[in-house]
């Protein structure tokens, strides 16, 4: 009873980010299961830059103050087309970017008092207890996956993994579980793997009433990841919407992302499509997003934020059945997912044009059915699987075993 008691007294968990803070954790860390609180650590240069003057091999202040200064050069180009392709285009091809940055943080240890280290999409190289949480095994190397097939950096991820200080290896999705069963031998490891689905809390809103009865679409890319627009499936989006407008002469569409030139002088001028490809206040999001009708999300990959923050504000959601995209969309009852073509390509695929023509069509042409999948999306992260109580439960029993007997940095 008293190992019990000792067990959940309150436990400092220190989330240390891949690269850049993702808003994720920020919200995680507002709201953490009962009996833990979170420490959110910065960007690798600003956590090299603020580590203790010891810790750096020579000339530590010195080092850190150069460190701080590249740091804030970098936060100004960050979501420059250059910085870009800087990273995700020349630097990944030649190095494995991610696993490099987990060896250069082996010397900068977590803050004082923490009791467990969350590891964002990277290892952690220090001997501290820890656990692993990624979307994609592939990430704990780099964002480019082909890296993933060296057998001699595989090998190397499986023997950090079944190392006594990697506590637990988190999953986001089924999907991203099987991922780390299909590409690494998990014989060591198999009992650390655990999914723990992402989630978001929902928002109060009053849904935004239009006078003209138009039906109004949304698609979110990115504004600040150049060359994203087409992998999220900006292309499909558009050319759909160019037949619905046909079908429909009231029908609209919003589209948050950055989108290049060539793609906006072809379609740019279509009756009834806006889009937003700047920075706009928090409350003008939350605007768009509380008088639209649909969300349409047919990329490549899950994006789930921008998935759970629509089906917070109680919309449909049309997608294209890839990764976990039905983990968090279920066909029929919270909106619709579309087949995805075998091989993708800046021209949209007829198939998948055809199949979101088909879906949204539906939802247009259904008001009620909207409606009814709208509020089954709002309970689904609400009360749950994507619920912050769901999430909270099962990352509780994670963080519990995971700090069952661990010291405690800096003590």
């Amino acid at each position: 009873m008293e190992d019990e008691r000792a067990a959940y007294q309150m436990k400092r968990v220190y989330i240390e980010p891949g690269w850049s803070v993702h808003s994720y954790y920020k919200t995680m860390a507002l709201h953490p299961p009962d009996g833990f609180e979170f420490v959110l650590g910065g960007s690798p240069l600003h956590r090299w830059s603020s580590a203790p003057a010891g810790r750096h091999s020579a000339g530590g202040a010195v080092v850190r103050k150069l460190l701080a200064s590249l740091n804030h050069c970098l936060d100004s180009a960050r979501g420059s087309h250059l910085s870009y392709r800087l990273q995700h285009e020349i630097l990944e091809r030649a190095v494995p970017v991610n696993l490099v940055k987990s060896y250069l943080e082996r010397r900068v240890p977590p803050p004082p008092g923490i009791d467990l280290t969350v590891a964002v999409n990277h290892l952690v190289l220090r001997q501290e207890p820890w656990i692993l949480e990624a979307e994609h095994v592939a990430f704990c190397l780099s964002y480019r996956g082909e890296w993933l097939e060296s057998a001699r950096l595989r090998g190397f991820l499986e023997r950090v993994l079944s190392s006594p200080s990697c506590r637990k290896i988190v999953s986001s999705s089924e999907a991203a579980q099987r991922n780390i069963l299909r590409y690494l031998n998990c014989e060591g490891f198999a009992e650390k793997l655990v999914v723990v689905p992402f989630a978001l809390p929902v928002k109060p809103f009053i849904r935004a009433r239009r006078d003209n009865g138009s039906v109004k679409l949304l698609f979110v890319g990115s504004i600040n990841l150049p060359g994203r627009f087409y992998d999220r499936g900006g292309m499909q989006v558009l050319e759909s919407f160019r037949i619905l407008r046909q079908r429909y002469p009231d029908i609209e569409l919003v589209v948050r992302s950055e989108v290049p030139a060539e793609v906006r002088s072809q379609f740019g001028g279509l009756p009834g499509l806006q889009i937003l490809d700047s920075p706009i206040p928090a409350a003008a999001v939350e605007a768009e997003y509380s008088s639209a009708d649909i969300f349409l999300s047919p990329g490549d990959h899950t994006p789930w934020s921008s998935i759970l923050e629509a089906m917070s504000y109680e919309l449909p959601v049309v997608a294209t059945d890839v990764f976990a995209n039905g983990e968090l969309v279920r066909n029929g009852e919270t909106g619709f997912l579309v087949p995805m073509a075998n091989a993708r390509r800046r021209e949209p695929h007829k198939d998948e044009v055809e199949g979101l023509v088909e879906k949204v069509s539906t939802l247009v042409q259904d008001a009620p059915l909207r409606q009814k999948m709208g509020r089954a999306s709002r309970r689904e992260v609400e009360k749950g699987a994507h619920s912050i109580g769901h999430r909270n439960k099962k990352l509780r029993d994670v963080l519990v075993e995971a700090t069952a007997g661990a010291p405690v940095a800096g003590a």
